[in-house]
C-alpha cells in the first residue's frame, strides 16, 4: 500500500475509535512525521482509571501493528472456505496472538493522558522485522 493510502486508513480508524472526539495534535505530527521505515500503531482508550486507560490504549496501538501486518498474509482458500464469513474475527484472533509476540523490537515512542481522561499511546515497529512477523502469523494461519 502507498504511504498516502496507509495515512488515509490510519485517520479513518482513528475518527472512528477515538473515544474523545479529539485527536491530539502530536498523534497527528507523529504520522506525518514518521519515518518510512516504520509502522506506526496509535491506540487510545477512555475507561474507569487512568492505569486501565493507558494498558487498554497501548493494547489497541499494538493491535493496529498486528492488524498491518495480518492484512498482508495470504488466507489459504481452505481456511476460508472453513471460517466464511467469520475470517474477520479469526484474524483479530492471529492480530492478538502477534501482540504477545512482540518483544524488543517494538517500541513505546510517547504515552498521553488529555484532560478528558483518554490515554493515548503511539507504538513504532521498523519494517526490517516485518517479515518475521508476517511469518509468525503466516504459521498460525496454515495450523489452522
Amino acid at each position: 500500500m502507498t504511504r498516502k493510502f496507509c495515512l488515509l486508513l490510519f485517520f479513518v480508524f482513528l475518527a472512528i475509535s477515538n473515544v474523545s472526539g479529539q485527536i491530539p495534535s502530536w498523534v497527528r505530527d507523529a504520522v506525518q512525521e514518521a519515518p518510512e521505515d516504520v509502522l506506526l500503531g496509535i491506540g487510545s482508550a477512555k475507561l474507569n482509571n487512568s492505569q486501565n486507560s493507558m494498558n487498554f490504549a497501548e493494547f489497541n496501538a499494538k493491535m493496529e501493528i498486528a492488524r498491518q501486518i495480518i492484512y498482508t498474509v495470504p488466507i489459504p482458500d481452505r481456511v476460508r472456505n472453513e471460517y466464511g464469513d467469520e475470517i474477520t474475527l479469526a484474524l483479530e484472533f492471529v492480530a492478538q496472538e502477534l501482540t504477545f509476540e512482540f518483544t524488543d523490537e517494538l517500541k513505546i515512542v510517547r504515552r498521553s493522558t488529555e484532560s478528558d481522561g483518554t490515554s493515548w499511546c503511539l507504538v513504532s515497529l521498523n519494517k526490517a522485522y516485518f517479515k518475521k512477523y508476517s511469518d509468525m502469523a503466516a504459521k498460525i494461519i496454515q495450523a489452522w
